[in-house]
């Protein structure tokens, strides 16, 4: 039996999910299969450890308006990123333009790969702060902006992510970011290094767009090396 849905939710656009346990998930997800969510664009499931393993289950039908999926905080396992991966394949988020996966569980390494095996058309914002990234994982992001997977984003943030200073940074803007134009690495243990590899890659021309740098918590990056930055980027954070 299709569950009812309140007649009312026909045109809300935003849906907080935070307090829904595993039924109430699969009721808005059969809802959303038969169209009874048209104008929803905002799906919030931020700390609700109840979306676990049911990541599929929820994107299993088409979110034709949703812009912005957030999943922060969330217990997710290989099978939702998997979910994720094939929800983007079929085209049920066809609007997508952020999404939020910030302090996930299980995402760097295979998570991550699975994530950005194929083309998220239309994602613009890429939330990955405090997701234990290391540099295999800015390898990762590095092949998915070379294969074209990435063709809108224009907002990065990985924040908290100790494991991308040195190597992985270094790999990370190896390429053009041709659309970047934010680009979030607050608290990152980033070193001196790092933040000559930053100014580097401004030289060579590869974050031609780039309008905003936080590099914000990394102590060991001097207030000359902003200065230096500023010549190239409009606002760069750095306190």
């Amino acid at each position: 039996m299709v569950p009812v849905v309140c007649g009312a939710w026909a045109s809300q656009e935003v849906l907080d999910l935070r307090e829904c346990d595993n039924q109430d998930l699969i009721t808005i997800a059969e809802a959303n299969r038969y169209v009874q969510l048209p104008s929803v664009k905002r799906v919030n499931l931020h700390h609700n450890k109840n979306i676990s393993g049911q990541v599929g289950a929820l994107l299993c039908g088409l979110w034709r308006a949703m812009e912005n999926l957030d999943l922060g905080w969330c217990d997710l396992t290989c099978r939702d990123y998997e979910a994720l991966n094939q929800a983007n394949k079929l085209q049920h988020l066809p609007c997508l333009k952020k999404l939020d996966l910030s302090n996930c569980n299980n995402l760097s390494g295979q998570g991550l790969i699975t994530l950005l095996s194929h083309a998220w058309s239309t994602l613009q914002e890429l939330d990955l702060r405090g997701c234990s990234l290391t540099s295999a994982d800015c390898g990762t992001l590095l092949e998915a902006c070379r294969q074209g997977c990435l063709p809108q984003l224009s907002k990065l943030d990985i924040s908290y992510n100790d494991g991308i200073s040195g190597e992985g940074l270094s790999s990370l803007l190896s390429h053009i970011w041709s659309t970047l134009q934010e680009l979030e690495l607050w608290n990152c243990s980033l070193t001196a290094a790092d933040g000559d590899t930053l100014l580097e890659a401004c030289r060579q021309g590869r974050l031609p767009q780039l309008s905003k740098l936080d590099i914000g918590g990394n102590s060991t990056i001097s207030s000359d090396m902003e200065d230096k930055l500023q010549q190239y980027i409009k606002y760069v954070v750095y306190y």
